[in-house]
């Protein structure tokens, strides 16, 4: 056992290692953004000091809540109404680009694609943004009689050097905002300028959008095979249960609240001239309810007043309105009420989307997963989908493999069983009552006249499919073809490169999100 003794003697040691740790510290904060040394050795899991961590970094709050304050200037500029889903999408979308910065920024610094003050400067003299005229416009430089920007005076006093002088901080905050955003712009031109297409994915993509077929097809709609078919035992949904409930079933930490409201009619909502009085003589209303509360005790205010009690079950996750029913709106004020007070507190009044609200925390639950029973009904159905397609798969090869090869006595002896005929159309298109699928598009690649592909699926059927004719493939056609097809190719994969690095980036780096546990 560790007792006092022990700690004497090995006080030495301690007290250097704790020196060690500052000075480690003091470093680490300045060489890798404000982070310290126990951040990384835990993880930086601290949401008072951050609002999530991205690889080796800290975001802090005064971060988060910068980008967080210009997304809802954004929408204030569409003239968005600011209700707490536009708020929600704000934090969503701030946060989101802050971690897209993160991972942009380390790879412009890893190609050395910083841009240069040469880059910034040739930038800012020849295509300077329209941002950056209104600058001068609204302090009276290089403009004409009409206001309007002249760009041939700007670039003048830019080489000769004389710029107005009280602008010199705004020119600053240009220059760093430029070094990010043209490295940026770097980044993405490198991405969106490396793709390849190769001969087979260019003749693959002409034959799919130019080569007609005609066909035969016998095929099961799986929704015409009744759910009583298909025998799901409560074996198969306890495993899929428990293989998936790590992943799908698992419920979060809960705040159990009963509350009273006050709605806010619509008609009211749409009023701006009477919207703050109205919400204002609501309040008053809730503060009485909250007071009288406070003096007694809720469920008495509640018969006192003559109020409706109902009761929500919050969680701190942004998802699904946090547990606030849909019109209410998602109330993060709502959600740190719940969480960050004790049982038995009672809230001042909170304004929701359509009412004002007092809550009073009566309980919760620590995170556990969903029961069996809740989730069996959607693991059953999910079953019975695939089951379907198997069912229809061994309806199929039984009919096909030892009775009658003529697919229209099959289809009459067996009315689940339809076939078409003569039906015409591209190779990669869709067929009546089958429609598409990548499967059936490589099989009428693959097939020959006369000949009949082994059973493929589509979205909601299973068919074999016989090839009676087919366009001929003609090299000149091809050939002419070509170049626009390569440049369609190319043009369509230049523009997902990058987002499909990012997300790739994304998906493969650490990434926490410790918001909920703040706002």
């Amino acid at each position: 056992m560790f007792n006092m003794t022990k700690l004497r003697e090995h006080s030495n040691i301690i007290l250097w290692l704790l020196l060690i740790f500052f000075v480690l510290s003091m470093v680490a904060g300045g060489l890798l953004g404000g982070a310290n040394i126990v951040d990384l050795f835990f993880g930086g899991t601290n949401p008072d000091r951050y609002a999530g961590w991205v690889n080796n970094s800290g975001v802090t709050h005064q971060t988060f809540q910068n980008q967080y304050n210009n997304q809802l200037s954004l929408f204030r500029q569409q003239n968005v109404t600011i209700d707490s889903r536009t708020r929600q999408t704000a934090s969503n979308n701030a946060w989101n680009l802050i971690v897209e910065d993160e991972f942009k920024n380390q790879k412009i610094e890893e190609l050395t694609l910083i841009a240069q003050p040469n880059e910034i400067y040739e930038f800012l003299l020849n295509s300077p943004p329209r941002a950056f005229q209104q600058l001068f416009i609204s302090n009276g430089f290089f403009i004409d009689d009409e206001n309007k920007f002249v760009l041939s005076d700007y670039q003048e006093a830019v080489k000769n050097q004389e710029l107005p002088e009280e602008l010199y901080t705004t020119y600053a905050y240009w220059e760093a905002y430029l070094k990010n955003y043209l490295g940026n712009i770097k980044l993405l031109n490198l991405y969106n300028k490396a793709s390849t297409v190769s001969n087979q994915e260019i003749k693959f993509e002409y034959l799919k959008n130019n080569i007609n077929c005609n066909i035969d097809y016998i095929f099961i709609n799986t929704n015409d095979i009744l759910d009583s078919e298909i025998n799901i035992t409560d074996e198969e949904i306890e495993n899929i249960y428990n293989e998936n409930k790590e992943n799908e079933y698992q419920k979060p930490e809960i705040r159990i609240v009963e509350y009273v409201s006050w709605e806010i009619p619509n008609e009211i909502k749409a009023d701006t001239l009477n919207f703050t009085f109205y919400v204002d003589s609501l309040n008053n209303e809730a503060l009485i309810f909250a007071d009288e509360s406070d003096i007694t005790s809720f469920k008495d205010a509640v018969t006192k007043l003559n109020y409706n009690l109902d009761t929500l079950e919050i969680h701190e996750d942004f998802n699904n309105n946090s547990g606030f029913p849909f019109i209410m709106g998602a109330s993060r004020t709502g959600v740190r009420f719940a969480f960050d007070n004790s049982i038995g507190t009672v809230s001042d009044p909170i304004q929701m989307d359509n009412q004002i609200i007092v809550m009073n925390i009566t309980g919760e639950n620590s995170s556990e997963y969903k029961k069996l029973s809740e989730v069996s009904n959607s693991i059953k159905n999910n079953l019975i989908r695939e089951k379907k397609k198997e069912y229809a798969i061994n309806i199929l090869n039984a009919k096909l493999n030892y009775g009658d090869t003529n697919w229209d006595i099959i289809a009459e002896e067996d009315t689940i069983i339809n076939v078409l005929s003569e039906q015409t159309g591209l190779i990669g298109g869709s067929f009546k009552d089958i429609g598409k699928s990548s499967e059936m598009t490589g099989a009428l690649l693959a097939l020959e006249e006369n000949q009949t592909s082994q059973i493929i699926s589509t979205y909601n059927t299973v068919c074999k499919i016989k090839i009676n004719s087919k366009d001929k493939f003609v090299q000149e056609q091809y050939n002419e073809a070509y170049s626009n097809i390569k440049n369609q190719l190319t043009a369509a994969k230049n523009n997902s490169n990058y987002r499909t690095w990012l997300n790739d980036i994304k998906t493969n780096s650490t990434v926490n999100d410790y918001r909920s546990k703040t706002y």
